[in-house]
């Protein structure tokens, strides 16, 4: 996993993390019927509602995991780590994980981190 995060870490860090851990209740306990019923920080998951798990304390999509927002900045920087070129390494962050991608890298190597589940 870039970055030197182990899925304990993530595991870990998801436990402690506001979203992580709502997310994960909404979950288990269903999500309601209308989008404007969960709470703000909530209504970006509502189209994905069918597609979420949990596995221990991590929500996931399909093979990717949310990363908590602690940990979101040592996995862009490993990804960046990797000297790839700009494209690899937003396929390589795409490919791992969901509410982290890699929208924008300007030219002194700045990355902006943004959701985008696709």
């Amino acid at each position: 996993m870039p970055g030197s995060v182990s899925w304990k870490d993530v595991n870990q860090e998801s436990a402690l993390d506001e979203e992580c851990i709502r997310l994960k209740e909404t979950i288990v306990n269903g999500f309601p019927q209308k989008r404007s019923d969960l709470p703000e920080n909530l209504r970006y998951f509502y189209p994905f509602r069918n597609e979420l798990y949990v596995i221990d304390n991590s929500v996931f999509k399909g093979r990717k995991m949310l990363i908590p927002k602690k940990l979101r900045k040592q996995i862009t920087n490993g990804l960046h780590a990797a000297h790839q070129r700009v494209s690899s390494m937003k396929a390589n962050a795409r490919d791992m994980f969901f509410g982290l991608a890699l929208i924008q890298i300007s030219n002194n190597a700045e990355i902006n981190v943004a959701y985008a589940m696709k």
